[in-house]
């Protein structure tokens, strides 16, 4: 069965990576649509036309929206700059009245060190892309033959080695 997995850019294969520890038999299709992003302004149906293109028979939609995938798209991972933004955007809340926080935006594993340094010690940090992986096993019937990855940018086809984006590290 293919699985394809639809998202902005790089957050998505936080999901990838997931899937491919826990249901690696299977075709993957990750589309990296950075031309298209962000889906938060297109209607339904035109989400739908650009879902369809790629073939699959179970597909995930990953659609973040923060400043943090503005520093992952753009490789921006340094605290001096990650960290005061952390700070600003969870001032409001006292974290301290949380036992558990889920990192539910697929870039958000991409930056769980710095969410370490921002929250209070004794909180558990979760990422969701475990989640998402488990409810995409709940549609599997079968496993695949020839397991298989290919990944597209906004739709051109990139060559496994050709670039810096191994989803399996």
């Amino acid at each position: 069965m293919k699985i394809g997995i639809l998202d902005s850019g790089i957050g998505g294969l936080t999901v990838l990576k997931e899937c491919l520890k826990l249901i690696p038999n299977h075709e993957y299709l990750y589309f990296a649509d950075s031309k298209n992003a962000p889906y938060g302004t297109k209607s339904k149906n035109q989400v739908l036309e650009l879902i369809q293109k790629l073939d699959a028979q179970e597909m995930v939609d990953l659609c973040p929206l923060a400043q943090l995938v503005e520093f992952a798209e753009i490789g921006e991972f340094s605290d001096e700059k990650v960290l005061p933004y952390l700070k600003k955007s969870f001032n409001a809340f006292n974290l301290n009245l949380y036992g558990s926080i889920v990192l539910g935006c697929t870039h958000f594993p991409l930056f769980k060190s710095a969410f370490e340094k921002t929250f209070p010690k004794g909180i558990s940090i979760i990422d969701g892309s475990s989640g998402t992986v488990k409810r995409i096993q709940e549609f599997l019937t079968t496993e695949n033959e020839s397991p298989s990855i290919q990944l597209f940018l906004s739709g051109q086809p990139l060559e496994q080695g050709s670039n810096s984006i191994d989803p399996r590290n």
